[in-house]
């Protein structure tokens, strides 16, 4: 499978670029650390996927829609990406609704490579 790597508003490319996630919830902090903002994006996928499957054990097959995982991920209290620019050696942080931009054009481009 191609790996996507969305432009930023610079015209760079987030596809080589470290991010860091960082998830606050009522239950505590989490923080991922990711090679590019693609397998960030993957394992938002694969944490609301697995929350599925402990909700529903039985279930042969999980679908879902993107109302609903970014419903799942309206639940957080915080949301956001910090994403190194190697121009600035330095990590800029993007908010949830850049995070549910990213979300959506990944996915379109998975739909749109059926």
């Amino acid at each position: 499978m191609p790996v996507y790597t969305p432009p930023m508003h610079d015209g760079s490319v987030l596809g080589s670029s470290p991010v860091i996630l960082l998830l606050e919830s009522s239950e505590g902090n989490i923080f991922c650390t990711y090679d590019n903002i693609y397998t960030c994006i993957e394992a938002l996928c694969k944490f609301y996927e697995d929350c599925l499957l402990n909700q529903y054990p039985d279930a042969q097959t999980i679908t879902y829609n993107t109302d609903q995982l970014f419903d799942f991920l309206a639940v957080f209290t915080d949301l956001c990406c910090l994403v190194y620019q190697e121009a600035t050696q330095s990590y800029v942080a993007h908010n949830r609704a850049w995070i549910f931009w990213m979300l959506y054009e990944m996915l379109l481009a998975q739909l749109n490579e059926q």
